[in-house]
């Protein structure tokens, strides 16, 4: 069976929409919502939208994109008795059809843990980063900084290839072989937010299983939408996404003391750098 894991967090109305939108699928047998601790209205929402497909389960934190996903992964897997797993962010648009060849492409290799295609925005133009292979640990340093990040590019799959194995897909939407998905421990719940597409990419390699990119499959993202609105400061969000590229650094890429100590050194410059540039933008605004 197929369920569709969702997390919320103070975007009920637009969890909703998705929820309307998707349940007349009837390839996917169950949806889970899981609802990060919200402190506005998003419970009094989407309570009303629960039956026995429909599954709503409430936090009592916010643990973050990692975290939320666990936990609606593990209830579809042990309550719901669902052996692959749609993960799925509120803001993304997909058909029947995405559901029932991702859904065959897990079937039929049985060392593949993720599934997922081509990303679109909404303006129909195709995103490409939609798959890519693993960055190395100074790769990894080097990214969004000014000079050197624009140098430095992930190396993304070929979106004309109709298939190939990769190492990370795009985690707005992909689907999952929920069993093997929790086998490699799922996502680092140390990590609040941002480069869960990596770190799967490394559970998934280093414990000999694959991801599948396939251009049959289509999606479009209205990009960061949720996230824009539940952490507006630009600033903010570049500190937790640092703060999860370090994760990753000492916790799965053994990073040496001596990278660690220079991506922090990048770190601060990118902090710096963003500030910067917040401020400019702010100045020509008039603000």
């Amino acid at each position: 069976m197929i369920a569709c894991v969702v997390v919320n967090y103070n975007d009920g109305g637009q969890t909703k929409s998705f929820i309307e939108r998707t349940s007349s699928f009837d390839i996917i047998d169950y949806f889970v919502v899981v609802d990060n601790n919200s402190c506005d209205d998003s419970l009094d929402i989407l309570s009303p939208i629960v039956d026995n497909r429909i599954h709503l389960i409430k936090n009592q934190k916010n643990g973050g994109y990692g975290f939320g996903n666990n936990v609606g992964v593990n209830y579809a897997l042990e309550n719901l008795c669902c052996d692959y797993v749609i993960i799925a962010n509120p803001d993304v648009y997909f058909d029947c059809n995405y559901v029932k060849c991702a859904y065959q492409l897990l079937q039929s290799n049985e060392k593949c843990i993720a599934v997922s295609g081509i990303q679109f925005d909404m303006e129909d133009i195709p995103v490409e980063q939609s798959g890519w292979y693993l960055p190395s640990p100074i790769e990894l340093v080097f990214e969004y900084t000014i000079l050197l990040g624009k140098l430095i590019k992930k190396r993304n799959c070929d979106i004309s290839n109709k298939l190939c194995t990769t190492d990370c897909l795009a985690g707005a939407l992909l689907m999952v072989n929920s069993k093997l998905f929790r086998e490699i421990g799922g996502y680092d719940e140390n990590m609040f937010l941002y480069y869960e597409e990596t770190l799967l990419g490394i559970k998934t390699k280093s414990n000999g299983y694959c991801s599948i990119f396939s251009n049959e499959l289509h999606y479009h993202h209205i990009h960061e939408k949720t996230i824009n609105k539940n952490i507006p400061n630009v600033v903010e969000k570049v500190k937790i996404m640092l703060s999860s590229k370090e994760c990753i650094l000492r916790n799965y890429m053994k990073a040496n003391f001596a990278l660690i100590a220079f991506n922090s050194i990048i770190s601060k410059t990118i902090v710096i750098e963003t500030y910067i540039k917040c401020y400019i933008k702010g100045l020509l605004n008039g603000k």
